[in-house]
């Protein structure tokens, strides 16, 4: 047997407990490491990895390429409320198709997929569509536009409830060291990580004279007097959080605009999007290079006498002033012959508006659920999205505007 890991009985349950075991040793087996300090557990419908005491080697989990499994290659069905393989393609490995059916059979020997149909938002939207409408207003991106083209066909339930079930379980990873491609690939047992902005990053590293390569992740335990380890899913505040991995991130520390438009007297229009899009870092002048990702993608249209931004962040008390330093930038994109009062009167205006425009967008939710018969879950869950989000809009409001 592997002499890494420990995994936590299961007293309730010998089999998760015995395919736990086996998914590990394979890791093991084919050349991976998962340190002596880490514990693998199922508890309360939930999987988790903690720190069982120190870790002195740079990387507490390793996961062998070989192991990580293409989400693509597959498709999947739903059958009598399990997860099946319906077919895979001719590149899959059959240590590939072995590992996930391990997986999936750790999946459907709980209740994870019976929990998310009755948690997941979107799989709400038979039954509250109005609430699913504004929340879909709420951001923009690739994941959503899926989202939006399954909701209009009842027939893509099962699949909208596949595609959201795995959303938080994937990661995009470049497997093989002389290639530029990425991949989307289920983390065997990495995967039991859940996100907190100060969570360990996902890194592809590469081995010896031949480049083996490997998912690894540090132990990162970022939660006060818990050992519970944490990944990192990037620059996501609490609305994301939910609509995009169906959990709430209550350590977010700021708040991503709605889409907007806001009209800027003797400007023009400034159009916010709501894409986790950051602007690289080789391409920002001194300034702006500390501005991390609160600083968006910013386009000018001459011929509209626009200003678009690819996002826009109210935050909190770690950054409080960068929204003001952003707005400046948006600003002198419409004219940079202004001065620092013109400037100063422009991004305040701007400020009013998208402080009162995102909280209205709030009010209208906590309105559609109080007059809505929303389950008590789907309910419960937004309202602490919105209490979480208005706290901080409500921050910046009092505090820096």
């Amino acid at each position: 047997m592997y002499k890494q890991a420990m995994i936590k009985p299961c007293a309730d349950n010998p089999k998760i407990e015995q395919t736990l075991g086996k998914i590990c040793q394979t890791i093991v087996d084919n050349g991976g490491y998962i340190d002596p300090n880490i514990s693998v557990s199922y508890q309360n419908d939930v999987f988790s990895v903690c720190k069982t005491g120190e870790i002195t080697v740079p990387h507490a989990i390793k996961v062998p390429h070989s192991l990580l499994i293409p989400y693509q290659a597959f498709d999947l069905d739903i059958e009598d409320g399990r997860i099946v393989i319906a077919s895979y393609k001719d590149h899959v490995t059959a240590l590939q198709l072995q590992i996930f059916k391990d997986v999936l059979a750790l999946y459907n020997e709980t209740p994870l997929l019976k929990n998310h149909y009755g948690s997941n938002p979107w799989l709400h939207y038979q039954r509250h569509p109005q609430i699913i409408a504004l929340l879909l207003r709420g951001r923009t991106g690739d994941a959503l536009a899926v989202i939006r083209k399954m909701l209009t066909d009842p027939d893509y339930k099962d699949e909208l409830a596949l595609f959201t079930f795995f959303k938080n379980r994937l990661a995009f990873a470049r497997t093989d060291a002389r290639s530029s491609d990425v991949t989307e690939v289920i983390m065997p047992v990495i995967e039991f990580l859940t996100h907190h902005p100060q969570g360990g990053q996902y890194q592809n590293v590469y081995e010896g004279a031949s480049n083996v390569g490997f998912m690894c992740i540090d132990a990162q335990a970022p939660v006060e007097n818990s050992v519970t380890c944490h990944a990192s899913y990037g620059a996501i505040d609490a609305l994301e959080g939910y609509l995009n991995y169906g959990f709430i991130s209550e350590y977010a520390s700021f708040v991503r605009s709605c889409p907007l438009q806001i009209e800027i007297d003797g400007l023009g229009t400034l159009a916010i999007n709501a894409n986790n899009i950051i602007e690289p870092i080789d391409g920002r002048p001194e300034h702006l290079k500390n501005l991390g990702y609160y600083l968006p993608r910013i386009h000018y249209f001459d011929d509209l006498k626009l200003v678009r931004l690819s996002h826009l962040i109210v935050p909190g008390v770690n950054a409080p002033h960068s929204l003001k330093r952003v707005l400046r930038e948006a600003v002198l994109a419409f004219d940079e012959t202004l001065n620092d009062a013109e400037i100063a009167a422009y991004v305040k205006d701007i400020e009013q508006q998208l402080i009162e425009k995102n909280l209205d967008f709030y009010s209208e939710l906590t309105s559609l659920i109080d007059f809505s018969s929303a389950s008590s879950i789907l309910a419960r869950d937004l309202e602490r999205v919105i209490s979480h989000q208005q706290k901080i809009i409500g921050f910046y409001q009092q505090r820096i505007m």
